[in-house]
């Protein structure tokens, strides 16, 4: 995949998209993108390929899940008519479920999870905008933990759906499981969710990877 001159590219997720993104009025290039991967994104290339001129828009809210996701489509990514959205989400819809078992309306079950992904993916590929699947991760080596296991499920679901609609996937859960085998996970983050700038700018990389 390259990215074309002038094209506008939304990233579209939960708070490691965001990361400290503002948008208040007047707010300054940093607040608006954020001060994680999105804003190292934009920042490579403005330094190492300034002639593309690309837009690059950080559309990531802290504690989104899917759903969530589902009722600002419009707003946050149809209205823009960008060329290519980054989407990653999923650790809300796993650890909401675990963490609230008592409360239905944070219950996300693989399934509606699933739709989820298939309602925002279909309705972006109608307005023709290329999607750009990226998994969600959890910086937690046992794999039968039960937070780790939850999103290992939503990746075998998203690879096997990007393959299906000839869509990149970048799997960004299986960077991180390479990554581990020779860095403390706390060099990464200090929750196993939410990385810190080392963590932000091997997404960064991984991703350039990908596209070029």
């Amino acid at each position: 995949m390259q990215l074309k001159e002038k094209d506008t590219v939304i990233f579209f997720g939960d708070s490691i998209t965001a990361c400290n993104k503002t948008n208040h009025e007047g707010a300054s290039a940093k607040d608006v993108l954020g001060s994680g991967y999105v804003n190292m994104m934009n920042s490579h290339y403005l330094l190492y390929n300034p002639k593309l001129k690309l837009r690059i828009i950080n559309q990531g809210i802290s504690g989104n899940r899917s759903v969530d996701l589902i009722e600002r489509l419009e707003k946050d990514v149809l209205s823009i008519k960008p060329n290519h959205v980054f989407l990653m989400i999923g650790i809300n819809d796993a650890w909401r479920t675990l963490d609230n078992i008592q409360i239905p309306r944070f219950q996300t079950t693989l399934k509606d999870y699933q739709n989820n992904i298939d309602q925002l993916v279909k309705t972006m590929l109608n307005h023709s905008i290329n999607v750009i699947l990226m998994s969600p991760f959890h910086l937690e080596p046992n794999r039968n933990d039960d937070l780790r296991k939850a999103v290992d499920s939503y990746n075998v679901f998203l690879k096997q759906y990007a393959k299906q609609h000839n869509l990149l996937f970048i799997d960004l859960q299986s960077a991180f499981d390479e990554l581990l085998k020779q860095t403390s996970v706390y060099v990464l983050s200090q929750d196993r969710i939410h990385v810190n700038m080392a963590g932000h700018m091997f997404i960064k990389d991984t991703i350039l990877k990908h596209i070029g």
